[in-house]
């Protein structure tokens, strides 16, 4: 039994090694994954996008933005008195938000948005969603 064991440990010693080491003059394919050569580089990482309005001396600063879909807009009151952004065509609107209150939306649909300050009707706004 003993000589049966050793032969086995003998037979598994030389198979390991026969397998981990190649003869001196084989040739040797490079080492690489398939993205190290492939070319391509993973996407990068899905960021929010993000764009700011001010809103003072009653208008809206600037009064015209371009955005990507899925970007949020944020307006920021600057004024002492309270402002909305209200879409003309009721897509959206924040409500009223007083002097350094922030109102926001997000614009998952390419198209021009015009709108307004419910408070103040003359203030006037546009976003152009690509």
């Amino acid at each position: 039994m003993k000589g049966l064991v050793v032969s086995v440990l003998i037979a598994l010693l030389v198979f390991g090694c026969t397998q981990q080491y190649a003869a001196p003059n084989a040739p040797q394919a490079p080492a690489t994954t398939p993205a190290a050569n492939s070319g391509l580089q993973a996407p990068p990482a899905a960021q929010a996008s993000k764009a700011t309005v001010g809103i003072s001396g009653f208008a809206f600063n600037p009064a015209s933005i371009e955005i990507a879909k899925g970007t949020t807009v944020t307006w920021t009151n600057k004024d002492s008195v309270p402002h909305s952004v209200t879409s003309d065509n009721g897509a959206f609107d924040t409500g009223i938000f007083q002097s350094g209150g922030e109102g926001s939306y997000t614009f998952n649909a390419p198209g021009t948005y015009a709108y307004h300050c419910s408070v103040h009707p003359s203030m006037k706004g546009t976003v152009v969603v690509k």
